[in-house]
């Protein structure tokens, strides 16, 4: 209940929309990133 409240006193006073959004941090970045290599080394191998 208490991150609805602060999402909807968010979306009320919008004080910071000059900051850019991040959708995810570096570490999950990288998980992304060496898990998609991985699929495409199992995808192209023999």
């Amino acid at each position: 209940m208490q991150f609805r409240q602060q999402a909807l006193s968010k979306l009320q006073s919008p004080e910071e929309l000059d900051v850019p959004v991040r959708y995810a941090r570096p570490q999950g970045l990288l998980v992304l990133a060496v898990t998609l290599v991985v699929m495409a080394a199992a995808a192209s191998g023999p």
